[in-house]
């Protein structure tokens, strides 16, 4: 019986920078391929990632795509075009694409990935362009595939409203968290010193315009309180200190570990989110965590976060306050953390995953819907 070729586009990646869905693609590549026996993979990569995407053994095939992630307007047009040639050469029979868009003319069978729909919900934070080439591409891709994967059931009924497919053409499957044991005091300590940063302090992960980082900069003002907040602000300066905000800047996996483990509280008054992997990074590092109600982030973290319905500087300075002063809050937050992370395994969403492929290879998923004929805005 001939092996299915199962190809996986991955040439949004830009490693190091985009945060959760690299995580994604990271942990779940090395998991299927500790659970595949059927299919042979390929994997389509830019050339800034094709030697980076280290994680997999050569029982992978890695094929560069002459196509930068660098520039995603350009990325999404190109893809269109050079992907399907590079598709027909490799004799995929599937291709999963992991990053929101696929390429809508290539002929093999399709799965795509959206990971949350933040520019239907708030096209407030996205620039024009922006906005024209996701309202373009996503829905567009969601039709044309056999199956969308989901990474929330929040992200699912968002997808389902605003690319109007059937439910069950949609698959919600959760993200992962792999286990590590929460940082050592010499990694911890290393990491302080590196970045000159001292304790007490929040932690924030992410700048992108819909995490609402002023809100939580606001409330440690209030507090008096030193607020870190890794990834790239808008002034695209780092590392930069304000009187009590430190930006770091984008940091490796070992020392974003560290700094979990070293804050008081992380705190995200986030508007939107399709899965939130934050939330549980931080309960690995057995921090508590305060985090709007927004998106997937009550579905995923339940009864371990001490949630806020609608953010505001002062509801935020009033919960940081209560988790640093109220150790009883703090011990119950975390422990429930502790409960809370068994219901997120990369092992669950690779199998699942696979069985994805397998309907879809065997043609018992419904087939995609035609193209709308109509190329315009809004798909």
């Amino acid at each position: 019986m001939a092996t299915f070729r199962v190809g996986l586009n991955l040439i949004y990646l830009q490693p190091g920078r985009l945060g959760g869905t690299e995580v994604y693609a990271r942990e779940l590549l090395q998991e299927i391929e500790e659970q595949n026996q059927e299919f042979d993979f390929v994997l389509f990569l830019s050339p800034e990632s094709y030697e980076t995407v280290n994680y997999v053994s050569s029982r992978f095939r890695k094929v560069r795509v002459p196509i930068s992630s660098q520039s995603p307007s350009k990325r999404h047009l190109l893809e269109q075009t050079i992907l399907p040639r590079l598709i027909a050469r490799e004799g995929i029979d599937l291709l999963h694409s992991m990053g929101y868009v696929c390429p809508l003319l290539a002929e093999c069978k399709q799965v795509v990935t959206v990971h949350d729909m933040l520019y239907e919900v708030h096209p407030e934070y996205l620039s024009k362009l922006k906005l024209l080439f996701w309202r373009f591409f996503v829905p567009r891709s969601v039709r044309r595939s056999v199956r969308t994967i989901a990474v929330s059931q929040n992200a699912k009924e968002d997808i389902v409203k605003y690319c109007g497919v059937d439910s069950a053409r949609v698959v919600a499957i959760h993200s992962g968290i792999r286990f590590q044991p929460p940082a050592d005091e010499a990694q911890v300590t290393a990491t302080l010193d590196k970045f000159g940063i001292k304790r007490p302090f929040v932690l924030a992960v992410g700048c992108g315009r819909h995490k609402r980082v002023d809100l939580i900069e606001e409330a440690c003002r209030q507090l008096d309180v030193q607020l870190v907040v890794t990834g790239l602000p808008e002034s695209r300066v780092v590392p930069h200190r304000t009187e009590r905000t430190f930006y770091a800047g984008f940091v490796s996996a070992e020392d974003l570990r560290a700094l979990y483990a070293a804050a008081e509280v992380y705190a995200t008054a986030s508007s939107m989110e399709g899965f939130g992997l934050t939330l549980l990074e931080s309960m690995m590092q057995n921090t508590p965590v305060i985090s709007s109600a927004a998106g997937s982030l009550r579905e995923v973290g339940g009864d371990a976060i001490l949630a806020i319905e609608t953010p505001t500087s002062a509801a935020l300075a009033k919960a940081i306050s209560e988790v640093m002063l109220d150790r009883q809050l703090r011990d119950r937050l975390v422990n429930a953390g502790k409960q809370r992370l068994g219901q997120f395994t990369w092992k669950e969403s690779a199998r699942r995953h696979l069985d994805v492929y397998r309907e879809v290879l065997s043609g018992s998923a419904e087939r995609p819907m035609a193209p709308p004929s109509r190329v315009g805005v809004g798909g």
